[in-house]
């Protein structure tokens, strides 16, 4: 039996041996298989060290023979065997506990590769799903730049408005306190009249007087050279040949691509004669659909309603009217400049609704019968104008901007005055001034309807 160990442990060794020849070539692959070849076979660490105990007595008792009759050179030649056998039993457990764990390391790199996948084919799926998602985030981001932008803008027109609201409540407040002040002294000379009427005897005769107070109405005879018929036709085919010359003309002034509030005015000296062009520009914190709507609801009850005006007929006879379209003949009274001047004026409205911006379009044939309390004839003037309501390009779609041209041509000579140019200038000049005036005043109607709609709405709710 102990003879059976001492060969196997040498056989072992020489195995251990063998191996330790090839560690230091770097061939991992070759090292393994020549390994796993010389171990087979031969038995384990675990049965050596069961083995050890029953090998024991026959080594003492070999030593025995030795130290009795044996040689000193197998005495010698035993202990370093030992030791041998030893240190490579040591190095083969490290050897076996680094290829453990090398298999461990490699069984470990695929469990991870194989979750690696996994969760990348996950997150892949996920960021299918969240791509909905995302797009709808992206959606409410832009919605809350631009609104954001709407924040930023918002402030400065709708304090531009509060100032012009302010100056039309301190306006209306003085105009009352005046009224109020002249009704307080009318009605003390009522009483007084009431109690002088009542002291004498010729009541009914002051009564005749005052009830036989009327208001007086001038009329005018109109210009025997053309007929009103011919001169309302006449504008009606020039309203929509207007309509489409309105992108042209905005493009030539520079309208196209102003996106502010401003105005202007010039004079040009043309063939026929002087031409006036009024422009201005208006924005308003309403979206363009409301902004036109209360544009044509002025232009619908403007001349109907006008202070200074003394003759008004609308929709006249004979002729095509619909609900995007006025016709009228009305008079009017113009105090600018320290001048007053009588017209009497034939126009034609008209609305055209387009998908992103209304466009008003008039007509109009100007006949001054009286200027500065003289008579004037021949001095006609034809008006062309615009006004369009659209979108400004650089604000949200809750801002509207009113834009209004004019184009107005006199016909001239003024043949009824001696002093033909100087009376042609000052007629120019009042109908520049006055045009100026009513730009505005239909500017702030506009955005007065606008704010009563609102507190309408506002009030309801």
């Amino acid at each position: 039996m102990a003879i059976a160990l001492e060969d196997d442990s040498e056989a072992f060794a020489a195995a251990l041996g063998f191996v330790d020849e090839y560690m230091a070539t770097g061939d991992a692959c070759e090292d393994e298989i020549v390994l796993s070849q010389a171990l087979e076979g031969l038995p384990s660490a675990t049965e050596l060290a069961l083995a050890e105990p029953d090998a024991r007595p026959a080594e003492q008792e070999a030593k025995k023979r030795r130290k009795s009759g044996g040689t000193s050179a197998t005495a010698a030649l035993g202990a370093p065997s030992k030791a041998k056998i030893t240190r490579r039993c040591t190095r083969n457990r490290v050897r076996d506990q680094e290829r453990q764990e090398l298999l461990y390391l490699r069984e470990k790199v695929t469990d991870m590769t194989q979750k690696l996948d996994a969760l990348q084919k996950t997150r892949r799926s996920q960021a299918l799903a969240l791509e909905p998602e995302r797009t709808q985030e992206e959606e409410d981001g832009h919605e809350d730049s631009e609104s954001a932008l709407v924040d930023c803008q918002a402030p400065e027109v709708w304090k531009e408005m509060a100032g012009h609201q302010l100056d039309q409540r301190l306006k209306a407040e003085r105009e009352n306190r005046r009224l109020k002040a002249v009704l307080e002294g009318q009605l003390k000379i009522a009483k007084s009249l009431e109690k002088l009427l009542q002291a004498r005897e010729t009541t009914h005769v002051m009564e005749a007087c005052v009830s036989d107070v009327r208001r007086k109405r001038r009329m005018h005879q109109s210009a025997a050279d053309r007929s009103d018929a011919s001169i309302f036709e006449d504008l009606l085919a020039g309203v929509d040949l207007a309509y489409r010359e309105v992108d042209a003309i905005f493009h030539d002034n520079g309208l196209d691509t102003k996106e502010s509030s401003f105005n202007d005015a010039q004079i040009h000296e043309g063939v026929d004669g002087v031409y006036m062009k009024i422009f201005a520009s208006k924005v308003v914190p309403f979206d363009v659909m409301a902004t036109g709507t209360a544009a044509w609801k002025y232009f619908s009850r403007s001349m109907e309603h006008m202070p200074f005006q003394f003759l008004y007929q609308k929709d006249l006879q004979n002729l095509e009217t619909t609900d995007d379209t006025i016709i009228e003949s009305f008079g009017m009274e113009l105090h600018a400049n320290g001048t007053q001047a009588d017209y009497r004026v034939k126009q034609i409205v008209r609305r055209y609704v387009e998908e992103d911006r209304v466009v008003i379009v008039w007509r109009s044939y100007i006949d001054p019968v009286e200027f500065s309390g003289v008579p004037v004839r021949g001095a006609e003037f034809q008006e062309k104008g615009f006004l369009v309501v659209r979108r400004p390009r650089a604000m949200s779609p809750r801002f509207a901007l009113l834009q209004t041209c004019y184009l107005i041509s006199p016909a001239l000579p003024i043949r009824s005055l001696s002093d033909e140019r100087s009376v042609t200038g000052e007629l120019t000049d009042f109908v520049l001034s006055g045009t100026e005036a009513n730009v505005a005043s239909c500017h702030q109607m506009i955005e007065n309807i606008l704010f009563n709609e609102a507190m309408k709405a506002h009030n309801r709710t």
